[in-house]
């Protein structure tokens, strides 16, 4: 195998203050003012001197000769460099390397690229790079992406301590080192080399991979549609009684496999309204689902959505209907909407409704409310005989498209008319009055006696 013609890094060089790398004096231009014995040099070097008067001027260089004349580094084979790195890659090390990187896949992009060579760099070390930050370079089409050691001290993310001592969960953390591990990737759009800097100081214990190992990602990915996460957790546990990867991390693996038969678009209100019309066309899961049209009102956004199945069979039964709602539902802050039905001592959901405001115009979820209680009426026949609600008067004003009177708990009800009474029902005493409408000593006498 052929040498590897990398540049490591001499501590006794100058260090240049742009690109942070130890370089020889003569890369070092002398001072142009301030010069008084004609020997001292600039802080920054030659090349990063003439890149910022290349940024000033407009006349960037082009990015290949950029990633080749300015490093100078020769290609190497990627599969070489790994086995440099798995014999001396364990001691302390600072390098760079221009590495040929044509054979991996061409449907990666540039992200998966770089994370790939990171995961590859990691385990000829034995280590484990983290991703940090993505920098476009200001000079050139390429981009670095910049990882860190997962044992670097200085990268250790101190956890928030629950003060309540019942809810406490310590354990012990994985051990961190002074070792400013740093791996940097350039990555061209136009080139099939990388340019590869490694930096790590100090010497330390190998990884350890809390990760989930591949036979219980199989396990997962294959059950995430059929099985729940505690169900698939309770196997892994049976199977693995005390595993190194925790329960959030199989709920995750989890979701983003469970997500994708409910996945339709970025925009969430979009995905929603598609899985509405597929599950009423038929095209998705055995339920049914009824799209509720709605007006479209500046300030609001709102999907509405009925399950006629319940609705064609229970509907002309039901009798009571309850009405609430709650909100912080999802990341996008909408509120829920619930009707739900009351039939022989059981409750069955029979309409939802998604809603959020933007500054809208006052009343506009009554007007909304309505056009839900609306629909239900006169499509569905629905006719409650008592309707519950909270005191949201949103909810109680729209409650009466569906029943006129409406009577609210822990409010005095409307003023009692004995004539009307009597004439409507000839059993009732014409001279018959409640005990909230008599006046104070006639009560006060009824008590007494």
């Amino acid at each position: 195998m052929a040498p590897i013609h990398s540049r490591i890094a001499d501590t006794s060089l100058p260090k240049c203050s742009g690109c942070k790398r130890h370089k020889s004096p003569e890369d070092f231009p002398l001072k142009v003012r301030g010069n008084h014995t004609g020997k001292e040099r600039t802080a920054v070097c030659s090349a990063c001197t003439q890149g910022r008067k290349s940024k000033k001027s407009g006349n960037s260089p082009l990015p290949i000769p950029k990633l080749r004349a300015e490093h100078g580094l020769p290609v190497e084979k990627f599969s070489d460099f790994l086995t440099v790195l798995k014999t001396c890659g364990h001691g302390p090390i600072d390098l760079e390397v221009n590495v040929m990187v044509d054979t991996m896949k061409s449907c990666l992009d540039d992200k998966d690229k770089a994370r790939q060579i990171a995961d590859m760099v990691g385990d000829a070390m034995n280590y484990k790079f983290n991703a940090h930050k993505v920098r476009d370079q200001k000079t050139s089409d390429a981009t670095e992406y910049q990882y860190y050691c997962a044992q670097n001290a200085k990268r250790v993310h101190r956890a928030d301590k629950v003060t309540e001592e019942s809810k406490q969960r310590d354990k012990l953390s994985m051990q961190h080192f002074e070792c400013n591990g740093w791996l940097k990737l350039t990555l061209d759009p136009l080139a099939d080399s990388v340019l590869i800097r490694i930096v790590h100081s100090e010497p330390h214990v190998p990884y350890c991979c809390i990760s989930i190992p591949d036979d219980i990602r199989d396990f997962i990915i294959n059950a995430a549609h059929t099985q729940t996460v505690t169900q698939i957790w309770e196997a892994i546990i049976h199977k693995h009684p005390k595993p190194t990867f925790t329960r959030k991390a199989v709920y995750s693996l989890w979701f983003q496999h469970y997500r994708v038969q409910y996945y339709r678009d970025d925009d969430q209100v979009k995905s929603a309204r598609t899985i509405i019309t597929e599950v009423e066309a038929g095209l998705l899961g055995s339920y049914a689902a009824e799209n509720i049209p709605l007006p479209e009102e500046p300030g609001f956004t709102a999907i509405a959505w009925a399950l006629p199945d319940m609705l064609r069979q229970w509907a002309g039964r039901i009798r009571e209907i309850a009405v609430d709602s709650t909100w912080k539902t999802n990341a996008l802050g909408y509120e829920l909407y619930a009707v739900i039905g009351e039939t022989y001592g059981s409750g069955m959901p029979l309409a939802f409704l998604l809603l959020k405001s933007d500054d809208g115009a006052p009343g506009g979820k009554q007007r909304y409310l309505e056009c839900l209680f609306r629909h239900l009426q006169i499509c569905w026949k629905l006719r409650p005989a008592w309707t519950l609600s909270d005191k949201d008067l949103s909810e109680i004003n729209a409650l009466c498209t569906v029943k006129q009177r409406v009577s609210t708990v822990r409010r005095a009800p409307a003023f009692y008319h004995a004539d009307k009474a009597h004439e409507e029902f000839d059993f009732i005493r014409a001279d018959f009055l409640p005990i909230g409408q008599l006046p104070s000593n006639v009560v006060r006498k009824m008590i007494l006696n």
